[in-house]
């Protein structure tokens, strides 16, 4: 009996931590506390950086509108491919 009444309450226990959090995450969405939305590019532009008889180097900066209260931190990203 007593195996029972622990599963009992192991399994109230999960059950009542899953409805909160889910609440809590509606509240989040609903309130505007958290936002979610699609990414988009506002302007590109591409210019000639230095060329050598190897490489050549091309330089773009793209402009992202990201309505996402969640994002990647302001600041200069790099990306270098090669190949």
């Amino acid at each position: 009996m007593a195996v029972r009444s622990l599963v009992g309450k192991l399994v109230v226990a999960v059950l009542t931590l899953f409805v909160v959090t889910a609440g809590g995450v509606g509240v989040a969405l609903t309130s505007g506390i958290v936002t979610v939305g699609q990414p988009t590019v506002e302007n590109v532009q591409t210019d000639w950086g230095a060329v050598t008889a190897k490489t050549t180097e091309i330089r773009t900066d793209i402009a992202v509108n990201n309505p996402s209260s969640v994002g990647v931190p302001k600041g200069r990203t790099s990306i270098t491919k090669s190949g």
